[in-house]
């Protein structure tokens, strides 16, 4: 029998700081998006939904749907701005603390919005998708 050792090297793992910020600002254009697109909409027709009517009576399910809908925009936007923060003070480690399918619907949704509003300005010739739409 022979006594061999094994040498094992470790690589030393890259610096993954970059990668905290960078999901940060992520987070922070996600909660951006989740707070302004909803508020601009809620504000601009809040009026014309509580005012529709059919057959001369008021329908209130699409006002009351419409709070619902951006009360839960309001509580995704507070989880990525907790995301934000956190990705921030977790920046240094090499997992997150933050759950893969957050990260992930966070930069989905980002490149979705993002690109729906940048074809928007190029196809309608400038105007600013979500925010140049008004009540009839």
């Amino acid at each position: 029998m022979s006594n061999t050792e094994v040498v094992v090297e470790t690589i030393p793992k890259k610096d993954k700081k970059g990668k905290g910020i960078i999901w940060a600002i992520v987070f922070a254009l996600t909660a951006a998006i989740y707070l302004s697109i909803p508020t601009h909409l809620i504000v601009t027709y809040w009026v014309w939904l509580n005012n529709f009517a059919i057959n001369g009576k008021p329908v209130y399910t699409f006002a009351l749907l419409m709070l619902f809908l951006y009360i839960i925009t309001l509580i995704l936007a507070a989880i990525y701005v907790a995301a934000a923060f956190r990705a921030i003070y977790q920046r240094k480690n090499t997992d997150l603390g933050i759950p893969k399918g957050v990260q992930w619907w966070g930069a989905m949704t980002c490149i979705l919005i993002i690109g729906f509003m940048v074809f928007w300005f190029f196809y309608s010739g400038g105007d600013i998708a979500f925010f140049v739409l008004r009540p009839p």
